[in-house]
């Protein structure tokens, strides 16, 4: 950021102590940061995760100083006006055809503090940030990505975002890994499975049974191929497609997982058997491609969203109170989700 700096004259009446300034040159604002300064702090923390004492340094190395105190009320500033702006974002993603959501721990020092002052035995501990990428195929732009921050996990805040989705909506798709944070909510939801934590199972323990991990991993492979073959196609061909060309390759690989236990080749309670379980159990919301036009493979798209607040934290490794880290929350997902849709700042 540069600055440009004009010296004003101040001059003071010896009589009535009243101060007379010189007036600025014409045309120069009489606000000291404009808003492209505005913008460029909030770029730097939130967007390329450089922390405030980093900016700071590099400002005074340039002659231009901006501490760390002033580059926090300016953000914060930005937040509040973004405020409207991010709330109708929620309300745009509460009638999303399709909700993927995973999480990421955050440190908050004030729930830190308040968790080490004889937390009740009920009381929850975990601080998590919710990466939540809500997409309506049907519209231009159709990427919504949403942070939220705090005690509650995914399935809380996908819970509390669909407490506003109008009655007359069909149920959403929401796509997110097994856990069962995920999925704590109780309002209707049709779930998809991640398919690719699904593929980790045998990743994890490929060394130990190669032939049959490599079995598994080799037919989820052939069906994300036939999924890059529909990046063009409308929903319906891509339903299509898959019903054609994937839906047998699951089939037979579902056939072989239980020849695998009837024949007993693999026990139950190993690792490879457990590995096995988990992909009959959740064989439902795994291959809900097969017959919901728009059903995502993973929740990959949330993860990658949560690759901007995994950079904050490695960065500025905090926030210091959960008002910070709701401020932090509004200004990545308005970044997020103009980088989502092609929108530059």
């Amino acid at each position: 950021m540069g600055a440009t700096r004009y010296e004003q004259t101040v001059l003071r009446c010896s009589s009535c102590q009243q101060r007379f300034t010189a007036p600025l040159p014409d045309g120069v604002p009489a606000e000291k940061y404009d808003a492209t300064a505005d913008v460029a702090m909030v770029m730097a923390k939130y967007a390329a995760g450089l922390p405030f004492h980093r900016l700071a340094r590099l400002q005074q190395s340039f002659g231009v100083p901006l501490p760390e105190s002033v580059q926090w009320e300016r953000c914060e500033a930005i937040a509040n006006a973004l405020l409207p702006v991010y709330l109708h974002l929620r309300q745009q993603a509460a009638q999303a055809d399709v909700l993927i959501s995973d999480d990421t721990r955050v440190q908050i020092l004030s729930c830190r503090v308040e968790n080490q002052q004889q937390p009740a035995v009920d009381e929850r501990c975990g601080l998590h940030t919710t990466g939540l990428v809500a997409q309506s195929p049907a519209q231009t732009r159709n990427t919504i990505v949403l942070y939220t921050s705090g005690r509650r996990h995914a399935g809380e805040n996908v819970g509390e975002l669909l407490r506003s989705r109008p009655a007359e909506l069909s149920p959403p798709l929401q796509a997110g890994d097994a856990l069962a944070a995920n999925w704590s909510h109780h309002l209707p939801v049709v779930a998809v499975k991640c398919l690719a934590h699904a593929r980790r199972q045998f990743t994890d323990i490929e060394e130990l049974f190669p032939q049959e991990c490599r079995h598994v991993r080799e037919a989820l492979a052939t069906v994300y191929r036939y999924d890059a073959e529909t990046k063009t196609m409308t929903p319906e061909q891509r339903l299509a497609h898959h019903q054609r060309y994937s839906a047998p390759v699951m089939e037979q690989l579902r056939h072989w997982i239980d020849e695998q236990f009837q024949e007993r080749r693999v026990e139950p309670n190993s690792v490879l058997g457990k590995a096995f379980t988990y992909l009959q159990r959740h064989w439902s919301g795994l291959t809900q491609f097969l017959s919901r036009r728009h059903a995502p493979l993973d929740s990959n798209a949330a993860e990658r969203a949560l690759k901007r607040v995994v950079l904050h934290r490695k960065n500025a490794l905090f926030f210091r109170t959960e008002h910070g880290a709701a401020v932090g929350d509004i200004l990545m997902s308005v970044v997020e989700t103009c980088c989502a849709n092609g929108i530059r700042a």
